[in-house]
């Protein structure tokens, strides 16, 4: 089979999914080509985001992988339980996050 019909046959949604991936690794990997500063121990602020951009070029590999094999199962609908627990922990994190919860443990714990 041609890689053109592999792909005439593929998961529409998987594809999108996948250039998703690598556009926003793209991105990230020119915003830390721009970085400026350097490190005298030769690693510096550019590993963090060149590894997460290897990360998301990796999952946009496998993404690709799938969708063209249709390895995708069928989407079933979300239990509403697990969906709330989800966002109350994410709402939780938020909150502590702008309540500024980091400032007690600076104040209390770090010498």
């Amino acid at each position: 089979m041609s890689a053109i019909a592999a792909l005439r046959r593929a998961d529409p949604a998987g594809l999108v999914v996948a250039a998703l991936l690598f556009g926003v690794a793209a991105v990230i990997l020119w915003d830390a080509s721009r970085l400026t500063i350097s490190s005298a121990y030769g690693l510096g602020p550019q590993a963090a985001p060149i590894v997460i951009a290897a990360g998301l070029f990796v999952l946009g590999i496998g993404n690709l992988m799938m969708a063209i094999r249709r390895g995708f199962s069928r989407a079933r609908g979300g239990r509403s339980e697990s969906i709330l627990l989800v966002l109350g922990g994410l709402a939780a994190l938020e909150g502590l996050i702008t309540s500024g919860a980091d400032s007690f443990w600076h104040r209390h714990l770090v010498p």
